[in-house]
């Protein structure tokens, strides 16, 4: 195989099929959570953004804009 003409996309998609086919399905989806660790806070962060609304409020808002843009 010629690396020159394949992508990085190509030889990423051949690379995760070797390791599923070596790791299988279980191993592989372990492999994937160890390299791709999310990062950061995610209930602080999202405190931050939404603040103390509640999912009525969140929604209402949602559906003002709705009904704004079709406006």
């Amino acid at each position: 195989m010629k690396t020159a003409t394949r992508t990085d996309d190509d030889i990423r998609e051949e690379g995760f099929a070797i390791l599923r086919e070596r790791l299988g399905r279980g191993g592989f989806a372990r492999f994937l959570r160890s390299i791709f660790k999310a990062k950061g806070d995610y209930t602080a962060e999202r405190h931050m953004i939404l603040g103390k609304r509640t999912v009525t409020e969140i929604c209402a808002e949602i559906e003002a804009r709705r009904t704004k843009k079709r406006s």
